[in-house]
């Protein structure tokens, strides 16, 4: 079963322009695995396949979002940032591309999070077009949470 992604993490990605204009497409989540994706036309490198850029771009935000999901599961709307990653292009990638990531945060995430202190989660992100394994990306990412919970919470 797909579900929505968060309004909150929604209004943050749409004011980034960069993944405007490349036409991200949220595509499925379930709450242990997103798909992201995002057509080849927007992507497209002056050799007919799609710009290196576009795919590092879409594997760190499907990181991003992944660990903004994981956050809320833990009932905090936090910051999200990368703090390393690594890219190893495999192949060319001609048609659509498709960014996966599954993610079973550790229990100390949530732990940490709820109290109030930044935690650390490690993603593999998979890329494919066509089927067929274009790229992999491990991405480092710190969730901050709030320095003070709203009132009332």
């Amino acid at each position: 079963m797909t579900h929505p992604i968060p309004l909150m993490i929604q209004e943050r990605l749409d004011k980034i322009p960069m993944l405007i204009a490349m036409q991200i497409d949220y595509r499925f989540y379930d709450g242990n695995e997103l798909l992201l994706a995002c057509p080849l036309s927007p992507n497209i490198n002056d050799k007919g396949s799609v710009f290196g850029g576009s795919i590092s771009a879409l594997a760190t935000i499907c990181g991003w979002t992944m660990t903004s999901l994981e956050a809320l599961k833990a009932g905090i709307n936090c910051n999200v940032v990368i703090a390393e990653q690594t890219l190893q292009f495999l192949k060319p990638a001609n048609s659509e591309l498709l960014a996966s990531c599954k993610c079973a945060a550790p229990e100390n995430f949530c732990h940490r999070l709820q109290a109030g202190r930044r935690v650390r989660l490690d993603l593999n992100v998979s890329l494919s077009s066509e089927g067929e394994s274009i790229a992999i990306f491990t991405g480092g990412y710190v969730a901050i949470p709030p320095k003070e919970l709203p009132k009332g919470t």
